[in-house]
C-alpha cells in the first residue's frame, strides 16, 4: 500500500506509467509507405487509446483516417497494422457533485488500424504529421462510455492519494495501454457501425476547435513569393528602417499565416527560410553573434548564418 501511494503521488501527469511502468515507446523509426509487412500474429497486436476532438473526430470517422497535429508527433509511428484504439473525446456532461454543465472525456468508437500511408498533404484538415493511419472496422459505442470505467481497471488507482481522473492517465493523442485495460472499455457497451443519435447530434453541431488552423503545403516557388511579398509590406511599414532581424521577419511571416487560417510554426518557417532564403529579392547581412542568426542554405547546399535583411526604399 505505501508503495502505491509514492507510486501515485505524482503530479505531472505520468501516472499511468508509473502505475504500469511500461516500456518507453522507442525512438521514431524510419516509416515505411505501408506496414504490410508487419507481424501481424495476435501476439505482436498492441492497443491505444486516441484523444481526440468533436470535430477531428467527424473527420476521421469520414475519412477512415486518423493523423497528428504535430510535425514531428512520435506515438503515431509505433502504431502497425492490425493495432486497437479507443476514440476518447470531451463530450458535454453534468458534474456528479454539483450538477453543473461540464464536459467529461469518454469513450465514443473503437477501430483497428489497417494500413500506414505517407504523405506531405493534409488529408484531415489538422494533421501536420506526413504519417497517416488508415482505420477499419469502426464501431460507433451505444452509449458513450465514461473514463471511470478505463480507470476501475487500472491496479493501485484505488489507494491513489490524491483523486486520478482519466485526463492524468491519457495526456497525448495516442497512448498505449494494456489489452485488458481495453477491454474494460470495449467489452462494457454494446457496439454499432452507424453513429448512434448522441453522437451524430454532437458531430453535426462540431466546429474547429478556437485557434483551428488547417495545414497546407506550398511549392518552393510559391514560399518564395509568400516571403518576397510579406518582407516587402513589413519594409513599406517600417519605412524608416534600414533592415530588420530575419527572426523578426520570419515572427511576421507567421502572423501572415495565422490571420489567413493557415497552420505554419515558427521553426518551420525557419526551416523553409533556410531553404528558399538565398533566392528572395532581399540582401542578407551577416551578424557578429552566429548563435543569433539564421541558417540559410546557398545555390550549392553551403550553409551561412545572416542575421539580418537589408531593405532598399525607394526616393520620394
Amino acid at each position: 500500500m505505501k508503495d502505491n501511494q509514492q507510486i501515485l503521488n505524482f503530479s505531472d501527469g505520468e501516472v499511468y506509467d508509473k502505475l504500469k511502468e511500461l516500456t518507453e515507446i522507442p525512438n521514431d523509426k524510419a516509416a515505411s509507405n505501408s506496414i504490410a509487412g508487419a507481424d501481424n500474429s495476435p501476439a505482436a497486436h498492441k492497443y491505444y487509446v486516441h484523444k481526440t476532438n468533436a470535430f477531428n473526430f467527424k473527420c476521421e470517422s469520414e475519412a477512415a483516417c486518423t493523423g497528428s497535429e504535430f510535425l514531428k508527433a512520435r506515438n503515431i509511428r509505433e502504431i502497425e497494422k492490425g493495432d486497437k484504439m479507443l476514440f476518447l473525446m470531451p463530450i458535454n456532461s453534468r458534474a456528479e457533485d454539483s450538477g453543473l454543465p461540464c464536459k467529461k472525456l469518454m469513450f465514443v468508437a473503437s477501430a483497428i488500424a489497417s494500413d500506414r500511408f505517407i504523405t506531405e498533404k493534409s488529408v484531415l484538415g489538422y494533421d501536420l504529421c506526413e504519417i497517416k493511419l488508415k482505420i477499419e472496422g469502426l464501431e460507433f459505442f451505444e452509449t458513450p462510455v465514461s473514463g471511470e470505467i478505463f480507470l476501475k481497471s487500472l491496479s493501485g488507482v484505488q489507494s491513489a492519494s490524491r483523486v486520478v481522473t482519466i485526463s492524468d492517465i491519457i495526456k497525448t493523442e495516442y497512448k498505449q495501454i494494456e489489452k485488458k485495460e481495453f477491454s474494460s472499455v470495449f467489452e462494457s457497451i454494446r457496439r454499432q457501425e452507424f453513429i448512434p443519435d448522441y453522437l451524430k447530434e454532437i458531430l453535426n453541431s462540431s466546429q474547429p476547435e478556437q485557434g483551428f488552423k488547417i495545414s497546407k503545403k506550398y511549392k518552393i516557388k510559391e514560399m518564395i513569393k509568400i516571403v518576397n511579398s510579406a518582407i516587402g509590406i513589413y519594409s513599406m511599414i517600417r519605412n524608416e528602417d534600414e533592415k530588420a532581424r530575419i527572426t523578426e521577419l520570419i515572427e511576421f511571416i507567421n502572423g501572415v499565416f495565422e490571420a489567413a487560417g493557415v497552420n505554419k510554426s515558427v521553426e518551420e518557417l525557419k526551416e523553409i527560410y533556410s531553404k528558399i532564403g538565398c533566392y528572395i529579392d532581399f540582401e542578407h547581412i551577416h551578424t557578429r553573434d552566429a548563435g543569433q542568426g539564421v541558417k540559410v542554405l546557398d545555390k550549392f547546399g553551403n550553409i551561412s548564418r545572416f542575421g539580418y535583411v537589408k531593405f532598399e526604399h525607394p526616393e520620394i
